[in-house]
């Protein structure tokens, strides 16, 4: 719960009624908040819509006594140096608009039998957590060490040292679905942040080396895709088809494609069966399989694993083998909200499923990620662009598709009925 000095709590108590200019411009427009706040969740307003919306709410904050009277949280002076750093990130689409929505509900739908203080405390409450779930995340970078005098020590490996105990966020203890999807982000910081390493030299290399040959087939895979009368990668201007604007479902189209090209490559090239996998598109489809509802833009699954099960319901959490997080915007790459979005959904598959650790990516415009995730932390790659990288690419996603399931982290001991039921299989005397 955010604390109020005495002196924030009079400023807040003094204010007048806050959302008067959004609401009159709704009024004009003759649009029902209700549907507007739907269309903004859902990203339905078009780019004019929402920096009108935008226009009326944050000029209006500005303007409130209390912007200048509560202290920024982040740094020295007034809380109006944020919103006001927050309106620019906005209106140049460096932060997403539908972030809003929670403070837009709060401002826009009064409540029967609650004082206008009351209300008025939980505008700024929401304000201050609208500011800290936007806030970029200073994330370490490496830097250039003196010289050793000792041969230079390896990073942390990535793979798991607790072999057989699956990782169990402290935060496992938001089970219900009406749980503020801000309290647990702040747990998740808590926990994560402390343990972060990213930026690993490294990281690409402990993750797919125990794939047989895997810079062998990468190479030719990638030069098949350079090669012919219409080369699916050129140097100098990346990938054939890839969305002039980033858009999560041209994205999710393009992944898809490119993906099953590349597969297709790869079984060519290879001389036995492989684990294939598929693109899973779901930023619009509640994942099944656990208490909490929620949605995951992009991840891989194992080929022909239906969308939808038998009984018409959707896929779940425990059909996921690799997790995905998309931004249109490429500064979102090592953002705050994109690492800890992507780490969420880690959770759930932990909660889900019998893993060691779980593996995922961030594609925020065309800036790609790789992750890991375990019980002692996690960690990432250096970014790369996947137009002006094509190799790096290739190999995750081949990488991801070689993979059997234990180098996926799931515990090879523990087998899985059609019905979801666990069992370890025990063999004694050949039975």
């Amino acid at each position: 719960m955010t604390q109020f000095s005495q002196k924030e709590l009079e400023a807040i108590a003094a204010c007048p009624s806050t959302a008067t200019h959004v609401s009159t411009y709704l009024s004009s427009k003759n649009a029902d908040p209700t549907e507007v706040i739907d269309k903004l969740t859902v990203k339905a307003l078009s780019d004019g819509e929402e920096q009108d919306l935008i226009n009326q709410l944050f000029p209006e904050l500005l303007a409130q006594p209390p912007a200048l009277t509560i202290l920024s949280r982040f740094g020295d002076g007034p809380l109006s140096a944020d919103i006001a750093a927050l309106y620019a990130g906005l209106s140049q689409r460096h932060v997403e608009a539908k972030l809003v929505v929670p403070l837009l509900k709060l401002m826009l739908t009064p409540k029967s039998g609650i004082a206008s203080q009351d209300s008025n405390m939980e505008i700024w409450t929401a304000v201050l957590d609208l500011i800290a779930r936007t806030k970029p995340l200073l994330l370490p970078q490496p830097t250039t060490p003196p010289q050793p005098t000792t041969p230079p020590q390896p990073p942390r490996l990535v793979e798991s040292q607790h072999q057989q105990t699956p990782w169990n966020f402290n935060s496992s203890g938001f089970v219900n679905t009406s749980e503020h999807r801000e309290q647990v982000d702040e747990v998740l910081k808590a926990e994560l942040l402390g343990a972060l390493q990213i930026d690993l030299t490294d990281f690409t290399t402990a993750v797919f080396k125990h794939i047989p040959h895997l810079d062998q087939l990468v190479e030719r895979v990638f030069a098949q895709c350079q090669g012919g009368e219409t080369p699916l990668y050129t140097r100098g201007n990346g990938w054939t088809g890839w969305p002039p604007s980033p858009k999560e479902d041209l994205v999710l189209e393009w992944l898809q494609k490119h993906v099953e090209h590349l597969t297709a490559l790869l079984i060519e090239y290879c001389m036995h069966s492989i684990p294939t996998r598929q693109i899973y598109k779901g930023p619009r489809t509640y994942l099944q399989g656990s208490p909490i509802k929620r949605k995951m833009d992009v991840g891989l699954m194992a080929r022909h694993t239906p969308s939808k099960t038998d009984d018409g319901t959707d896929a779940n959490w425990g059909q996921i083998l690799v997790a995905g997080e998309l931004k249109s915007n490429p500064k979102k790459d090592g953002h705050q909200s994109t690492f800890i979005d992507l780490a969420t959904y880690a959770r759930e598959v932990f909660r889900v499923q019998d893993r060691r650790f779980v593996l995922g990516f961030t594609l925020c415009g065309s800036r790609m990620r790789l992750w890991h995730f375990d019980r002692s932390g996690s960690s990432g790659s250096p970014s790369f662009d996947i137009n002006q990288e094509g190799v790096e690419f290739v190999r995750a996603m081949l990488g991801y598709c070689l993979m059997n399931d234990k180098q996926l982290g799931l515990d090879p001991m523990i087998q899985q009925q059609s019905d979801g039921q666990r069992y370890v299989e025990i063999i004694r005397d050949d039975q």
